[in-house]
């Protein structure tokens, strides 16, 4: 059997919210991969912005082998943000870690599909100030929460 190395991917659901975004898996070893994705929003009216860049690290440990139905890992991402909503900017930062679980169905031998989720603990702080009023001049909202830190529908390309 020939090892798989790396796969490329896209998230589906990262594409529906209109968020380009791009993941590299990484073969580590018998059971263990590196996982790492990127993802931006350039969306931007004089009504309605949601700009952000997002960047997740996960490190996975495949109950078969790597690229292969179930598996489990472990999860961080930062990201930084600029949303309008309901007229209400939000301007800021946020990171998180937890734990995902995901499963991979092989469609061929370069393709697969996958389905992932996760849940973590979130840090966020931000400028939340209302239309047409000045930025404040330090973070005035920050939380500390359980949330969901992954969800995703990927297409796999895997690179031999």
């Amino acid at each position: 059997m020939h090892a798989q190395r790396v796969a490329v991917k896209t998230n589906a659901l990262g594409w529906l919210t209109a968020s380009p975004n791009v993941e590299a898996e990484f073969v580590l070893g018998s059971h263990v991969s590196l996982n790492m994705g990127i993802a931006a929003n350039p969306i931007s009216t004089d009504n309605f912005k949601t700009t952000f860049t997002h960047f997740q690290p996960e490190v996975r440990y495949w109950l078969n082998r790597p690229m292969v139905s179930h598996f489990l890992g472990i999860t961080a991402f930062v990201n930084n943000f600029d949303m309008m909503v309901k007229d209400v900017h939000h301007k800021g930062d946020a990171y998180a870690a937890g734990l995902t679980y995901g499963y991979a169905w092989v469609l061929g031998d370069h393709w697969n599909i996958e389905a992932t989720a996760g849940v973590g603990v979130l840090r966020y702080r931000q400028f939340k100030y209302d239309k047409g009023i000045p930025k404040p001049d330090a973070v005035n909202d920050s939380k500390t929460t359980i949330a969901p830190v992954k969800l995703g529908v990927s297409f796999v390309y895997i690179i031999r």
